[in-house]
């Protein structure tokens, strides 16, 4: 037998870093994040060919007789939480093959994130497990006893949707890189305390989705990545300062990298007047843009299929 689960990638929106338990556990944490149509496929078989890496090999410790083969739409190290996505799609995997059912995505979330972080021991935080399980746009909130919700906001997807077509520029940084470093980092700046300086709140962002203003979120990122900056210089590279540099020049209002920084993406927001200016000045430098937009859709097995 061989299936195919799909997990969407996500953009993060507001809180984001604030998911590490070196924070939301002393400080509680509220995050926004949207999941794109960008994908991975992980299919699980009896007769296909077996990737090992630690999240697969996690899967066939708990099912042997299964392989695992995983295709992205996005090569990992994005910084749209492409880990956490494949997470996601073995979590409901297993749990259909355990159950003949994918359960709730909130459940599938949360023990995604546990693979990763409780048993796999990496640093990372629960935002794109849960944005990916869930799928839309997803309000977190994390307590500082560890008790985690979500919230979807189908009233921001139409602001999204918007946005993504007529003020946000996606383009890829041609770096990829492991995020566990930088994320190792920004958790200890919690934990000592170092820099007060925090993320963009879930409040100043839905006001600019709701009121459509590409202008106001591009501010937004922009306060938000010197905030991130300040905190974790390493955060940034000098293609991404070119990126961000080139992108305001031509208008846009702000601008940030996508996840733990250091390479991936680069989210870019103005007004809609200056979006081809900037399109085209970044197609110059030979920079590829991407266009995505909105995916309403979480976790989801796709169907069984035979090797031809």
């Amino acid at each position: 037998m061989n299936l195919e689960f799909y997990a969407p990638l996500r953009l993060s929106l507001a809180g984001g870093g604030t998911d590490l338990p070196e924070c939301y556990l002393k400080s509680g944490a509220h995050l926004l994040a949207v999941s794109l149509k960008l994908k991975v496929k992980v299919s699980v078989g009896t007769d296909i060919k077996h990737d090992s890496t630690q999240l697969n090999d996690l899967f066939k410790k708990e099912h042997p007789n299964f392989n695992v083969n995983i295709k992205s739409e996005v090569s990992p190290g994005a910084g749209l939480g492409g880990s956490g996505a494949v997470a996601v799609a073995l979590v409901a995997a297993s749990n259909f093959l355990k159950k003949g059912k994918i359960e709730t995505p909130l459940d599938i979330g949360l023990k995604a994130y546990k693979w990763e972080r409780e048993i796999l021991n990496q640093p990372v935080g629960f935002q794109d497990q849960l944005a990916s399980a869930v799928g839309g746009c997803v309000e977190m909130v994390a307590n500082s006893n560890g008790e985690i919700s979500v919230k979807k906001r189908n009233d921001l997807l139409d602001g999204l949707a918007y946005l993504f077509e007529h003020n946000f520029v996606l383009v890829e940084t041609g770096i990829r890189r492991n995020a566990s470093k930088i994320l190792k980092s920004l958790g200890a700046s919690y934990v000592d305390g170092t820099d007060d300086s925090r993320p963009a709140s879930v409040e100043e962002v839905e006001k600019a989705i709701l009121l459509k203003d590409g202008e106001m979120f591009g501010d937004i990122l922009r306060r938000h990545w010197a905030a991130k900056c300040k905190r974790l210089p390493e955060a940034t590279t000098d293609t991404i300062d070119t990126i961000i540099q080139t992108a305001i020049e031509k208008g846009a209002s702000g601008a940030k990298a996508i996840g733990a920084g250091a390479g991936g993406f680069v989210l870019i927001s103005g007004k809609s007047e200056t979006r081809t200016q900037v399109i085209n000045a970044l197609k110059k430098l030979e920079f590829k843009i991407v266009e995505t937009t909105v995916s309403t859709e979480g976790v989801n097995k796709v169907k069984e299929f035979k090797l031809k």
